[in-house]
């Protein structure tokens, strides 16, 4: 196992703590139907709320295409996740959904870390 030294910087703002669900140290490695489910939330979301295409990263639109193709056999599942997950979402508090999406996103960025990063 690779240990990490991970710095918190003091921006004087408030401290956020992250769910349990999202820890490194969970020991859960994801898959891709999950980052599937969270790309797929994210391009709705963006068309639902602002009305536009996808909106994504290039290299987030790339994984999601070439995640379709190798889950084509699976999509309906993705598709019917992702949107389970996105009713669940509008019921929840505005600060509730602001922080679950950042802990989600942060998530993800370590462990599907955008190129050069």
């Amino acid at each position: 196992n690779e240990q990490k030294n991970l710095l918190v910087k003091d921006d004087s703002s408030l401290y956020g703590f992250q769910s349990p669900y999202y820890w490194p140290s969970q020991h859960h490695t994801p898959d891709n139907i999950e980052y599937a489910i969270y790309l797929y939330k994210r391009a709705q979301r963006r068309r639902n709320i602002h009305g536009l295409e996808p909106g994504l990263p290039d290299y987030e639109m790339d994984a999601l295409n070439n995640l379709k193709k190798i889950l084509a056999g699976k999509w309906d599942y993705v598709t019917l996740q992702g949107e389970e997950q996105l009713k669940a979402a509008k019921d929840r508090k505005k600060g509730d959904k602001i922080i679950n999406d950042s802990q989600e996103k942060a998530y993800w960025r370590v462990y599907r870390p955008p190129p050069g990063y």
